[in-house]
This record gives structure tokens, sequence and C-alpha cells, in this order.
């Protein structure tokens, strides 16, 4: 997930813009195109991920087989893209996505 996030964020400065009330964050112009560009990337690496339904706009679930999933809080309330140790949000076993 950390690998996704940061490399869409060094791959396309001009989708992002500062958010000045937050030091070091960079919120996406499109927030779905933000979502949807994680998931992909994901789903490229051979991990099943999809937008976590009860909160699509910032959550990303993501799993390796039905055993259990973990999600994962990508955009900041405030519309920051977000990464480091504070994204992980838990998991959920016997998933049925």
């Amino acid at each position: 997930m950390q690998q996704a996030v940061t490399g869409l964020l060094a791959s396309n400065p001009s989708d992002f813009y500062p958010v000045p009330e937050h030091s070091d964050c960079l919120a996406p112009y499109d927030p779905v195109w933000f979502m949807d560009s994680v998931v992909a990337t994901l789903q490229g690496g051979g991990l099943c991920a999809t937008r976590d339904p009860p909160d699509s706009q910032e959550e990303v679930s993501v799993k390796l087989n039905n055993a259990y999933a973990e999600n994962f809080d990508i955009v900041a309330s405030w519309g920051c893209a977000r990464y480091g140790a504070g994204i992980y949000t838990g998991y959920c076993t016997n998933v049925w996505w």
C-alpha cells in the first residue's frame, strides 16, 4: 500500500496540490482518480483490492486470499493523500468479497 500511494505521488506530481494548513500534505485534484489508481496499482501487483464500500471515498481494502483482508485509510478527511504508519485501519477475517 505504501508503495502504491507514494509511487503515485512521485510519478504524478501535477495531479496533487499542497494543503497549506497541513504541512507535508498533498491532496489529489481528483480523489476518485487517486483511489482508483491505487486500487489498479495493487491489482497490477497481484493483489485483490477494492475501494472499501462503507467508506469508498477514503479507504481501500486489500487481500491476497479470502482468509483475511486489511483496510487502509489513504485519504485524510481534509483531502490529503495519506501514507505512513497511520493509514492502517484494521483487518477482517473470512472475507466476503
